[in-house]
């Protein structure tokens, strides 16, 4: 199926969506036809083909290895939204990803906090990230942080 720009249209199902990106399982066979160097999974912060807020799954993956990518594309994508280079973001991605493959009662917890969206903080009045999460806990502990 090609899409009304003449490329193939790669999106099989939408795995799940976060505040500013869709995650897709696509058929991996169409993007690496056109896209050679994509493997397992990628964003638009990596590949310029890709929209910015868009990450891509292989569905030649195994489906128990799905989370382990999504997490690792996640993470990079943030350090990258951030102005980390690729090489550094990647470096770390594999070790976010490794330690929840190394432990996987941990995926869950790791993909919630990578996929969460903002927060507002009640006390402060101004909007937060899941990271900043535990430094406001100690911030606001006077307060009774309400998050």
């Amino acid at each position: 199926m090609r899409t009304s720009n003449g490329s193939l249209s790669y999106k099989k199902k939408l795995l799940m969506v976060t505040p500013d990106a869709e995650v897709w399982l696509v058929h991996g066979k169409k993007v690496r036809d056109e896209h050679i160097e994509f493997v397992e999974g990628g964003h638009g912060y990596v590949y310029d083909w890709m929209p910015k807020n868009t990450v891509y799954i292989d569905d030649a993956l195994h489906e128990n290895e799905y989370t382990a990518v999504i997490i690792h594309e996640l993470y990079e994508r943030e350090l990258m939204k951030k102005g980390v280079p690729y090489s550094k973001a990647h470096k770390r991605a594999n070790l976010v990803e490794l330690r929840g493959r190394r432990k996987p009662s941990t995926q869950a917890k790791t993909l919630v906090r990578h996929a969460m969206k903002p927060f507002f903080c009640g006390k402060c009045k101004q909007w937060h990230s899941y990271q900043d999460k535990d430094k406001l806990y100690e911030k606001h502990m006077k307060y009774n942080h309400n998050n």
